[in-house]
């Protein structure tokens, strides 16, 4: 018979599974970050911009699934994730973004708005 709290069972293998995922989740960023600079070493075209679009919608994806479980975003993933997605869609759109200044911007930005606004909620937590 389980005890209430206890992990096991369905919540157990649950709990588990995200524990897993979150420890995979910073290995599968990095390698999405390595495919990021190969789909924007692709020659100049729609594949290269979907790839780069595709990629940064990953990192977004993982980042949203580590959010959804209450864990600290990484601001630098999210930053990166959302360049590489405005890039490679605007490109698709035949509209050249400067994707290095964007990610700065981004990134900036974050680190700026980010801890303002826990202060100001009152939620004290550090940032990665």
């Amino acid at each position: 018979m389980a005890l209430v709290g206890s992990s096991t069972g369905a919540a157990g293998a649950r709990d588990r599974m995200w524990s897993e995922w979150e420890d995979a989740a910073g290995t599968i960023f990095w390698g999405l970050v390595i495919l990021l600079i190969g789909a924007d070493a692709l020659p100049d075209g729609p594949a290269r911009y979907a790839a780069v679009a595709a990629v940064g919608a990953l990192m977004l994806g993982i980042d949203a699934s580590l959010v959804v479980r209450r864990r600290e975003l990484d601001l630098f993933s999210a930053a990166l994730g959302a360049t590489a997605l405005v890039a490679g869609a605007a490109a698709l759109t035949g509209t050249r973004v400067a994707a290095f200044a964007l990610f700065f911007l981004l990134l900036g930005a974050a680190l700026v708005v980010v801890p303002a606004a826990r202060f100001v909620l009152g939620r004290r937590r550090p940032i990665r």
